[in-house]
């Protein structure tokens, strides 16, 4: 692959950076196209709902690994006196939230050397992740492997849930921290709607290796067996408040408790008196 060229107009304040931070280009005869990210659904209808316009910053600062800053800017013109004008950059819903940039056009060329360094640009991986992304470069070939496995991963959570019977949705339920004691249609409804929505996340949850115990936990939280407390972030027994075990705050406290169960010399003990109380409930 051909090595992208620098074409940003350079100013007295922008545009100093080295060519070697420049890794793609737009070239004569291409047109590459850039995505708003703020865009909703209809709750009804389900279409995508693009905001009117959406503007971004043409003026930015660069952070390299060496520690070297830039600040860069999509330079229209520049002045006599040194006065630099700028492109202004537009997002529009008329365009369905996108930025189509034709390389036979030396502007576009420029703009989309800007919008690929600046920080505001979600698929830069070396922006400064204390911006907030306005917009993405859309890949054409990234975008059809996306999919694709998106599809894989949906038909495989939908192949999952046929086979899932009653006492497997209740436990996936709990293990997800939904009450178990709802109705089986409740909460089969639940996991299939988990599974359309987010079919990567239903897969590994499904698959979780202590996906059981962390089901026992919880439930054993919803029946009142043990009980957390937030200011001490301590497991104790419900009924005698004698404590269980205190889990890391950094931690989130269910798998902080399932490691414990599976790691503590003690945890076997308390895993069994646990399924016992819940039994006798």
């Amino acid at each position: 692959m051909a090595k992208a060229t620098k074409v940003a107009k350079q100013t007295k304040q922008y545009n100093h950076y080295p060519a070697s931070v420049v890794n793609e280009s737009l070239k004569r005869g291409e047109s590459k196209r850039f995505q708003i990210l703020s865009i909703a659904r209809d709750t009804v209808t389900g279409e995508r709902i693009y905001p009117t316009a959406v503007n971004v910053p043409s003026v930015d600062r660069i952070y390299l690994d060496n520690g070297e800053s830039y600040d860069i800017a999509a330079v229209k013109r520049e002045r006599p006196g040194g006065k630099v004008e700028t492109i202004e950059i537009w997002f529009r819903s008329e365009s369905a939230g996108q930025l189509i940039l034709n390389g036979d056009k030396a502007e576009d060329r420029e703009l989309f050397e800007f919008l690929t360094l600046s920080n505001f640009n979600e698929s830069n991986p070396n922006r400064d992740l204390g911006v907030s992304p306005i917009y993405k470069f859309i890949d054409p070939v990234k975008e059809a492997k996306s999919k694709i496995a998106d599809r894989k991963e949906l038909r495989q959570a939908v192949a999952l849930l046929d086979g899932m019977k009653d006492k497997d949705v209740i436990e996936l339920a709990l293990s997800r921290g939904w009450k178990g004691t709802e109705d089986i249609n409740v909460l089969r409804d639940k996991v299939e709607a988990f599974a359309m929505d987010k079919p990567g996340e239903f897969l590994k949850s499904v698959t979780y290796s202590n996906k059981a115990i962390l089901a026992t936990l919880n439930e054993a939280l919803q029946q009142q067996v043990v009980k957390f407390d937030g200011r001490s972030h301590k497991f104790s027994w419900a009924s005698t408040g004698e404590a269980i075990v205190p889990v890391p705050r950094t931690s989130d406290k269910m798998e902080a408790f399932v490691a414990w169960v599976i790691n503590d010399d003690k945890g076997e003990t308390v895993l069994a008196e646990i399924k016992k109380q819940l039994k006798k409930g």
